[in-house]
């Protein structure tokens, strides 16, 4: 399940697995990058099916997904807005 191929998709890391190795014919393939380090423990994986639009993932330690957009950029922006709404949560805590 571990072996890797020399994929097409230049991100792809080309798990045999994913590749046909469960029987799966090539529109059925699942393209996945290695995960993007993030702070807080967290990651960003890029991943596809064949023929299928790009997706991103941001997901936990755990490998729990967080979120998924089309793009980094539309990544960013849930983040953004994530952001902006707990920062006015924070604003409205009194003690």
């Amino acid at each position: 399940m571990t072996e890797l191929f020399d994929c097409p998709v230049h991100w792809c890391e080309g798990h045999t697995w994913t590749h046909g190795g469960d029987g799966s014919m090539p529109d059925e393939w699942l393209h996945e990058s290695a995960c993007v380090p993030l702070p807080a423990g967290m990651t960003a994986h890029r991943w596809e099916v064949a023929g299928d639009s790009e997706r991103w993932t941001l997901r936990t330690s755990a490998h729990a997904e967080i979120t998924e957009a089309a793009s980094l950029a539309e990544l960013v922006a849930q983040l953004d807005a994530v952001s902006a709404e707990l920062r006015r949560i924070a604003g409205d805590v009194t003690d």
